[in-house]
């Protein structure tokens, strides 16, 4: 087991009983990624988390392939879809990083809250373009840390040394990841602008 994914088990239970900070914005994100949707839609989620998300979606479309890299978050996730009686999600192990593509035919992939926790995003990115049918949509919640304050760079070492952070956090600016998705050859979507999106950089994106 990886150092980031013992990370993500010990604070599992914590973070499950976390309230979304930004509920409007949240929503808004919810409602958007669902018109893409439709009850034909095959779709994959990558660090799914405790699968709040990846459960709201399955009433809409045919399956979610839903994963994480830590057995913790999955196995309360599994929690949530056993107690909801969603039968069409299945909750998997999965690392974007290091792990093979697990099919290319999906119509839509989420990876929300990852893209700066990987070692590599253009790498991340990749394999979301990869598994995609032509047309598919890429759906991705991010921070981008890189235009925050940047004394947060130097807060990062002691937050990790108090377990409050994972081993690997990049800090990419919001003009990096969005050149880094059309360099993978996305389309980036433009989004209502009458909404509030919230801090993290909510990106939809087409595949050609």
């Amino acid at each position: 087991m990886t150092d980031t994914a013992k990370f993500w088990d010990k604070i599992a239970r914590k973070y499950a009983g976390t309230k979304i900070r930004q509920p409007e914005a949240y929503q808004n994100k919810l409602d958007f990624t669902q018109s893409f949707l439709t009850p034909k839609s095959k779709v994959i989620a990558y660090a799914c988390g405790t699968g709040t998300t990846a459960l709201y979606h399955a009433p809409k479309v045919a399956s979610i392939l839903a994963t994480d890299i830590s057995d913790e978050m999955l196995a309360i996730a599994r929690e949530k879809q056993a107690e909801a009686g969603i039968e069409n999600v299945s909750f998997e192990k999965w690392d974007v990083a290091s792990d093979p593509v697990p099919g290319n035919d999906y119509d839509m992939v989420m990876a929300h809250s990852i893209l700066h926790l990987v070692e590599d995003m253009s790498v991340a990115i990749a394999k979301s373009h990869d598994m995609l049918k032509p047309g598919g949509v890429f759906v991705s919640s991010t921070v981008a840390l890189g235009d925050w304050n940047p004394l947060l760079r130097l807060a990062l070492p002691l937050a990790r040394l108090f377990g409050k952070a994972p081993k690997t956090v990049q800090f990419y600016k919001r003009a990096d990841i969005y050149n880094a998705i059309e360099a993978a050859g996305f389309e980036i979507l433009d989004l209502p602008k009458d909404k509030d999106w919230g801090a993290a950089n909510f990106i939809v994106a087409r595949k050609a």
